[in-house]
């Protein structure tokens, strides 16, 4: 029998070297730039060349590396600026690593994409009674990625339009899966620019099968079974593309996205996270983290639904930007059920579609202030001001 090789310390220093961000930690923290003193640890959702992440290094093998490499001058980086959705699982395995040695806690730094992560990570503080807390930094660099791509200015274009929306989906995940679902159920794919897709039919029919126990897992039997007659329903559509053939992932906006935005009343933001994911420990809040997907339309001055963690939208609303009620129904944000917040959005966008016309018009000069007082928060906004 073939014996699994062992994770040896020096793996975690190869990932660190290839994958962390350097030069994006210069961008937000000015105090980072060229220390000496820094060892950075790569915390991202990346595996390295020998399939090892942060969430799969077992914690002894973390904490003899941190003590291999320790001394009292010396701080340690664990760098996850570009996501969030792990926040509280990898705070968990930094604690877990660092418990039981001398190891000072003040010497530990993260820096994560979650906007909320120091609200979180207080409340994890009281949870497990740490009185001696590592060092959180929170960020937004999606919103400075977006903005530094090809598409700097731009103006909303007020006219009846060929889609109600656009929706882009690269990867698969349950909430995007049981999204397109219920859309489809009513019809209201056909009306959208939409990506849903894989590699082939053949890939497809195995995910969607597949996608049922895990639908199963998030969601009411009921609302499950509803979901996957709607996909098994429709499978002949799949896949469904948009503008992605030179673009592993489309985290910049260019002129053929441009269309899609014009043509369309609003965006349907399906952000990477949706459902809460901290079973690992005592704390269940919601992680916020905005993604490239987000910055996007307000970019392009496009309106858009939030689908996204509780509360999103009250904490897009700190970032200085304003969101579209009453002109779209946002009650869904403050329900906590994911399954419950799903539906909402869903009959939201079927009120939606049922505008003539000239409510469409009327519409578009009623949010008009919002999309443009959103583009300049995001054009303007100042470098030291992406730290949070």
């Amino acid at each position: 029998m073939n014996k699994k090789p062992s994770i040896h310390p020096d793996d975690i220093m190869y990932d660190t070297k290839q994958y962390t961000n350097t030069h994006s930690l210069d961008y937000f923290y000015q105090e980072f730039s060229n220390d000496p003193t820094i060892e950075c640890i790569y915390a991202g959702a990346i595996a390295g060349p020998n399939n090892i992440s942060l969430r799969t290094i077992p914690d002894d093998i973390l904490r003899n590396y941190i003590l291999k490499i320790i001394n009292p001058e010396m701080k340690i980086l664990f760098d996850d600026i570009f996501e969030g959705i792990f926040f509280v699982e990898l705070v968990h395995k930094i604690h877990n690593s660092i418990a039981g040695t001398d190891i000072n806690p003040a010497q530990i730094y993260y820096i994560s994409c979650t906007i909320n992560g120091k609200e979180i990570y207080n409340k994890y503080c009281n949870a497990y009674k740490i009185t001696r807390p590592i060092n959180i930094y929170c960020c937004n660099p999606w919103e400075r990625h977006v903005y530094s791509g090809t598409i700097k200015d731009r103006n909303n274009i007020i006219k009846n339009k060929e889609k109600l929306l656009v929706c882009f989906n690269r990867m698969f995940k349950i909430h995007r899966y049981g999204l397109i679902a219920l859309l489809l159920e009513k019809n209201l794919v056909e009306k959208s620019y939409y990506s849903f897709f894989f590699n082939d039919y053949a890939d497809a029919v195995i995910r969607f099968e597949d996608a049922y126990s895990h639908s199963r897992a998030a969601f009411s039997k009921d609302t499950a079974d509803r979901m996957y007659n709607s996909m098994k329903a429709n499978i002949e559509k799949f896949p469904l593309k948009l503008n992605i053939e030179n673009r592993y992932n489309k985290n910049y906006v260019d002129e053929k996205d441009i269309e899609l935005f014009d043509n369309s009343y609003f965006s349907l933001v399906t952000e990477t996270g949706f459902i809460p994911y901290n079973e690992v420990t005592l704390i269940k809040d919601n992680t916020i983290f905005f993604s490239e997907k987000i910055y996007k339309p307000i970019l392009v001055r496009h309106p858009f639904i939030l689908v996204s963690a509780a509360h999103s939208l009250k904490y897009l609303r700190k970032l200085g930007y304003r969101t579209f009620s009453p002109f779209i129904n946002e009650q869904y944000d403050d329900i906590e059920d994911h399954e419950a917040r799903l539906l909402a959005i869903v009959d939201e966008v079927e009120r939606l579609s049922k505008f003539t016309n000239t409510q469409w018009i009327d519409w578009q000069h009623s949010i008009k202030e919002i999309v443009d007082h959103n583009h300049m928060i995001i054009r303007t906004r100042k470098i030291n001001e992406y730290a949070i």
